[in-house]
Parts: structure tokens; sequence; C-alpha cells
């Protein structure tokens, strides 16, 4: 290069130009997964979907966004399908004291069945099983002892619902109120023993009480004592000096047979048992009820609640009607006396003891 010396002037040495004039790239950014949605069906296969937000938009040819929604399968089962059932529980208590009775264990539902699908009755075989037990007579309890009846001494909440139907005439009402008050005097009371309730029931004397009475929807309540003949004569109690005391002051309803309402009555009344208490419910009657249909219904009903024995007395047919109001096996819930005669014996009340009672002295 050579400087002017009195020449023309050096033409501009350096020159600039802009490059890189694109912004720098800038990568898609997002936000963290949701959680799952609900399954779009509740059985059959349906989709749940996940979202997720985009934070910054990629830029200047910067890294796109991955994907912002998800789904996958879910509640792929039929939505037709059986109950599924726990395990076997423990075998219980024997449900006889003496004279040969049966343990039970059940299986609980784990799962409900859906859709069509089918599931085994409480009492059916799939989940309820018995085996014998006890099978020894009642008199080597008390062989040793003077008296010559047992005595109850099972922590349970007891009920007696004691026919006062006409159709028992004096004399069998006479035999059923003095075999209450030795049923109700075997029994030990006390918070860890008995405690026992006696229901006395009619029914109505009239169409119109017996309509008030069994109506499924009612504007007015109907008056249980006067129009339906319940007649609690005791509620449970656990002092049973009191509860001798109400039972020898019962009176006889003489009307009809409303024996569904005697069992809705009773299972009313278990409310105001113990909770760490078995409950049985014991209906000793000599005929059958105003409504058979009713009084299956409500027995089904106790049943979930208690245990349901039936003493009928006198009674020749008919018979499969007390098995299935019954508690299972019915063999040791249904205890057919032939004759009133029979029920003031000392082998029919032990008998009866043994029966209400697990636990006897």
């Amino acid at each position: 290069m050579v400087f002017p010396v009195n020449g023309t002037s050096c033409p501009p040495m350096t020159m600039q130009r802009a490059c890189n004039k694109q912004g720098c790239p800038i990568d898609c950014t997002v936000d963290e997964w949701s959680e799952w949605s609900e399954c779009t069906a509740l059985c059959g296969g349906g989709v749940a979907q996940r979202k997720r937000g985009r934070t910054i938009e990629p830029e200047n040819a910067g890294a796109p966004c991955p994907e912002q929604s998800e789904t996958r399968q879910c509640n792929v089962d039929a939505c037709n399908a059986d109950c599924d059932l726990l395990d076997w529980t423990d075998w219980g208590l024997c449900s006889k004291a003496c004279e040969g009775g049966h343990e039970t264990r059940v299986r609980q539902v784990k799962e409900e069945q859906r859709g069509n699908g089918q599931c085994p009755g409480v009492e059916a075989p799939r989940r309820m099983e018995h085996k014998s037990c006890n099978a020894f007579d009642c008199s080597n309890v008390i062989q040793d002892s003077n008296r010559t009846l047992l005595q109850c001494t099972a922590m349970i909440d007891l009920i007696f619902v004691i026919d006062g139907s006409a159709s028992l005439g004096s004399y069998g009402w006479d035999m059923i109120k003095r075999t209450s008050e030795t049923l109700v005097a075997s029994m030990q009371g006390n918070t860890t023993g008995v405690n026992v309730g006696l229901l006395v029931f009619g029914g109505p004397r009239t169409a119109e009480d017996l309509e008030a009475c069994t109506a499924d929807e009612q504007d007015v309540a109907p008056d249980i004592v006067n129009q339906c003949g319940m007649h609690w004569v005791q509620h449970l109690t656990t002092d049973i000096a009191v509860a001798e005391t109400s039972v020898q002051a019962m009176t006889w309803p003489n009307t009809t047979t409303l024996t569904s309402m005697a069992i809705i009555e009773a299972k009313a009344e278990l409310i105001n048992g113990r909770q760490d208490a078995n409950s049985v419910v014991v209906v000793i009657t000599d005929g059958q009820p105003m409504s058979p249909i009713r009084t299956g219904e409500a027995s089904t009903q106790l049943k979930n609640d208690a245990r349901l024995i039936w003493v009928p007395v006198g009674i020749k047919a008919k018979l499969e009607n007390f098995r299935s109001w019954s508690s299972k096996p019915w063999e040791d819930n249904v205890l057919l006396i032939d004759q009133m005669a029979e029920l003031m014996t000392p082998y029919i009340v032990n008998e009866l003891i043994s029966t209400i009672c697990p636990l006897v002295q």
C-alpha cells in the first residue's frame, strides 16, 4: 500500500456488512403431565386421557414440542361380571349348646356383580357352610346340679315374639304365657349376659284396621297397639327381674295373626341392642300368619340383622314356610312342638333354651 503524496486520496480501506441476522433457536418447553382423567366407560373398555400445557413456543428452528396429550385404555373388564367373594370366615359358635347344633362360616362379597352378572345369595352353599357340633344330651349339663332346667349365660340380645291370636284358645294362651315366664326366668342378665325383650302380637280386628296396618304408603302411621295388635310387654333389658314381672302381667290380645308386622317390630327393637352381642329373635306361634308372603319378606329382612328361630306349636301343615323363613340351617332354627300340652315339660323347655342359647349352665 502506498500513501498518497500530493495525489488522490485513498479509497475506503474497510467495509462492514450485517451477518447472521436470523434469531437464535429457542426450544419448546412444556409443563408436567396432569393426572389421568376418569375412564369414559365403567366397563367394556374406555379411555382415560392426560394433558400438559406448552410454556415456551419453539422459535428459529428450535426443538419442536413433544406430545401434549396421551390416552390409554381402561375398565376393559366385561360389563356383565359375577361378584367376587372374600375368603371363608372362621367357624362361628355352635348354634346349640347341646342336643346337636351347627357351626357356621360365611363368605362376604368383595366386589358386587356388574350388569347381568350373578351373585349367590347370603344363604347359598357358595357363601354359607355348616358343620355339626355339641352332639350330646342337655341332661349332661345339669346332671350335677339340683336344677331341672338349663340357664342361658350367653351374651345375646334376645327378643321373644309371642302369638296372642284368638286361635290359641284360653288353654293355649295359658300354656304360651307360662312357657314365656319360664324362658325369661332362665336367662342370666347383666352387661355380659342376656338382654331380653318380649312382644305379644295379635292383629287387626276390622278390614279398615288391616288396611291401615299393611298399606305400603301411609299418610298417618297406624296405632300399632289398638289397630295392629302389637303389645311390647318388655323392651330390651338386662334386668331379668323386671322382665319377669312384665311377662307375668301380660294379657291375651285374642285377635288375628299379623305376624309380618311383629317381625318388623322386632327388627326395629334390635336398634336398642348391644353392638358386640349376637341378636336372636324367637317366634312362638300356633298358626299360619295372615299374609305368608309379607311374613316371608319381613323374615328375609330380619335375617340380615339377627338369627331367626320359629317355634310352631301344633302345626302339621305348611312347615316348609317356617323352614324357608328361619335362619339356616333350618334344622337348628325350627323347633316343631306337636301339642300345647308339651310346652311346659322340662324336656321341651330345655330344648328351647339350648336352641336359643349357645352357652348354658
